[in-house]
Order: C-alpha cells, then sequence, then structure tokens
C-alpha cells in the first residue's frame, strides 16, 4: 500500500565446496569453480530457498568469481530469477599468493601491522578496509531497490557486512569474527523503524544430507 514504512530482507549466502578448498589453495580472487560436493551444496541451498521463498519476487546478486556464479545459477534456476554478478562483491583479495599452495603462501606472510583494518597480509594483498570500502556500498545500493535480496559472496565480505550491519566500527572488526561456512545462509532484516534484525547466522541446516 502506497505510503506504508519500507521493510526488506537481506539474505547473505556463502558459495559450496570450491575446488582451492580441495586443492589446498589459497582462494581470494583465484577463479577456481565448485567441486562436485559444493555442486550439491548449491542445489540444497537452491531446494531450502525455493521452498522457504516461492513466489515472492527476490533479487539475486552475486560476486563474479566462479564458485559464487555457480551456487547463484543453481539458486536462480530454482527461484525463476537471473543472477547479477558484481565484481563488488569478490572475496579478500590476497595477492600475489591468489590460487597459490597454502603451503607456499605461507612464505609470502607479512606479520600483522596496526591498525588491523588497514593490515596487508601478504603483498598485493587488499586491506580488510578496502574490502569494506567495495561491499558496503554495493550491499547498501543493492537494499534502495524494491524488494528483498539475495547476495551468494564469499566469508569475508559476509563478516564485513555482518560488523556494518550490527553498527560495529571498522577498527573493532578484526577482533570480532563470525564464521559463515560454505553452502551457508545467514538471514538479515531491516525493520520498517530502520532497526536492523539478525533473524539467524550461518545456517547449513539444508546440508544436513550432503556428502
Amino acid at each position: 500500500m502506497a505510503g506504508e514504512p519500507r521493510r526488506t530482507s537481506l539474505y547473505l549466502i556463502r558459495h559450496g565446496a570450491a575446488e582451492h578448498h580441495a586443492q589446498g589453495r589459497v582462494g581470494g580472487w583465484s577463479d577456481l569453480g565448485l567441486t562436485a560436493r559444493g555442486r550439491r551444496q548449491a542445489d540444497a541451498l537452491a531446494r531450502c530457498l525455493a521452498e522457504e521463498l516461492g513466489g515472492t519476487p527476490w533479487r539475486l546478486a552475486c560476486s563474479d568469481l566462479g564458485r559464487a556464479v555457480q551456487t547463484a545459477e543453481a539458486i536462480g534456476r530454482a527461484l525463476g530469477v537471473l543472477p547479477q554478478p558484481m565484481a563488488a562483491l569478490r572475496e579478500h583479495s590476497c595477492g600475489i599468493v591468489d590460487g597459490m599452495l597454502a603451503t607456499e603462501a605461507v612464505g609470502h606472510y607479512i606479520e600483522p601491522t596496526e591498525p588491523l583494518a588497514d593490515w596487508m597480509s601478504y603483498p598485493g594483498a587488499e586491506a580488510w578496509r578496502e574490502v569494506y570500502l567495495r561491499v558496503i556500498p554495493c550491499v547498501e545500493q543493492l537494499l534502495q531497490g524494491e524488494g528483498p535480496v539475495l547476495v551468494v559472496t564469499h566469508k569475508i565480505p559476509i563478516h564485513l557486512t555482518l560488523c556494518w550491519w550490527l553498527g560495529l566500527p571498522l577498527e573493532s572488526e578484526p577482533s570480532v569474527w563470525f564464521d559463515v561456512d560454505v553452502g551457508s545462509v545467514t538471514r538479515l532484516r531491516e525493520e520498517a523503524w530502520g532497526a536492523h534484525t539478525v533473524l539467524g547466522v550461518n545456517d547449513t541446516a539444508h546440508l544436513r544430507d550432503i556428502q
């Protein structure tokens, strides 16, 4: 009804298990896709969301990295909506070690420096502040559109979005951690009066039977 206060939902979804996990490689901006298990997780996510959201006109955005796009495509098929890939929703870049074997990346690690929000853990890596400054404006823009939003992205963007949602200052974020598993759903809702509600974090119940 015209004039009613606005209320909307935001679901943050982490992509399914990816090849870099199976191969022991650093993820970051590397573009390996989902494993067979990851594809099964994406299908389970899609079934769960189709049952939960059935018929509601959700918008679907995702990181433009393959593992997120593949997950979003499975969800999109179930909901009848095309995903919108967005580079701003990418994972934290680990610089020169993106895609490198984790055992080799150790030799490039840079010890933490203050402030932690500006620390680059590897040469050429993004600091968390840089990730925050590309992810959060993107999420804010998505929330300005009509209707609820599904965002398929990665661990660090989901963590930073949760910190922003709860009003935590950027400088506190390295000392606060929200763990989000592959294939998980985090459900948020913006109330009509402006409050940011957390309905649930890191829900993986739909993956219970996935091998």
